[in-house]
């Protein structure tokens, strides 16, 4: 299968890693794949054996047209290839698909309900809009778009490197120091400022230490001397960081469900994990329901909080090895042969 990728630049967060985690799965099957990208996209900070083709880009200063012309740019470029199955994954590059002709096939990954990572009425409208386009669906998580999108051709969670991520389970003490671990983002929707508000709700009961990685906000002076900080330049780097701690918190205050690396390379990790989002909130995960919550606020973080430091080590183990149970079906092999059965049939 030639498989084409249209993508308005490469970035760091999950998103980016997806799609060069399955294009270099896809290649190792025996397709071709190729990213087509403008000129002012940056290189890939995921590394990735795929072909990328670089597109004119104009109006570099100017946002709303340099966005503009660098679809267009894209659009043109895919014209002049053979045919191929084009994958979209932002509902900009959706409508880049929607628009070629025939001769291609196109499919549109969703990761995200983009409608809610929109400020602008505009940017909410083109996101909402492009779940309607005839093309074919797939989803990292059947909870990410409303219900009433029921034209979905297959659900493909995004993977994770388990030989990278995979620890054994340690068990911990409440007698000793407890290390609280999260990952620090600057967007308000995911929540950091929630963890850090329950942290200092219950720094008073408990000798526990937070660690924050990739970005920390103001941290409040009564927690300043419990708190770290650790930058990440690399997967090898993060899954360290998980390793310096006993329990992940995960949470975010949108897209209950949804599939969330953080949450999954915790729990591929070894660690006892706290989230709203999935794998831990599956179905079939019934082991400790105090960890799986919904509508994240700092109250039910610090309550979760306060459960997982007085679990019991039958209890810790129990969980950790359900976890890996759940985590097992993740890896990168797995999810890249379930994407290619859905975008062939």
């Amino acid at each position: 299968m030639n498989i084409i990728i249209p993508i308005l630049g490469f970035g760091k967060a999950g998103g980016y890693r997806v799609l060069s985690k399955l294009a270099n799965e896809f290649i190792k099957q025996g397709n071709s794949v190729t990213f087509v990208t403008p000129a002012y996209g940056k290189t890939p900070y995921y590394p990735t054996t795929a072909k990328i083709i670089n597109t004119k880009s104009l109006f570099r200063d100017t946002p709303i047209i340099r966005v503009l012309f660098g679809i267009i740019s894209i659009w043109l470029r895919i014209l002049k290839m053979e045919n191929g199955h084009v994958l979209a994954n932002h509902n900009l590059t959706a409508y880049i698909a929607y628009a070629l002709p025939k001769k291609f096939k196109k499919t549109y990954y969703v990761q995200a309900y983009e409608v809610n990572l929109m400020r602008s009425f505009l940017g909410k409208l083109v996101a909402y809009i492009s779940y309607f386009l005839p093309v074919k669906k797939i989803v990292n998580s059947e909870k990410i778009l409303p219900r009433y999108f029921h034209k979905i051709s297959g659900t493909v969670p995004a993977g994770i490197d388990l030989e990278l991520f995979y620890r054994e389970s340690k068990i911990y003490d409440k007698s000793k120091k407890i290390r609280i671990g999260c990952i620090g983002r600057t967007e308000r929707y995911k929540g950091t400022n929630e963890i850090i508000e329950a942290f200092s709700s219950i720094i008073k009961k408990y000798d526990v230490e937070l660690n924050i990685a990739v970005h920390t906000p103001k941290i409040p002076d009564t927690i300043k001397d419990s708190t770290k900080s650790f930058s990440i330049s690399s997967d090898k780097e993060l899954s360290e960081f998980y390793d310096k701690n006993e329990i992940i918190v995960a949470t975010g205050l949108i897209e209950d469900g949804a599939f969330h690396y953080p949450c999954a390379e915790g729990m591929a990790s070894g660690k006892i994990v706290i989230s709203n989002y999935s794998p831990l909130v599956e179905e079939q995960h019934k082991t400790h329901a105090q960890l799986q919550l919904r509508k994240i606020t700092s109250s039910k973080i610090a309550k979760a909080l306060e459960y997982a430091i007085n679990m019991t080590a039958d209890e810790q183990k129990l969980e950790t090895e359900k976890n890996k149970e759940i985590i097992s079906k993740y890896s990168w092999e797995i999810v890249s042969n379930e994407m290619i059965k859905i975008m062939k049939a």
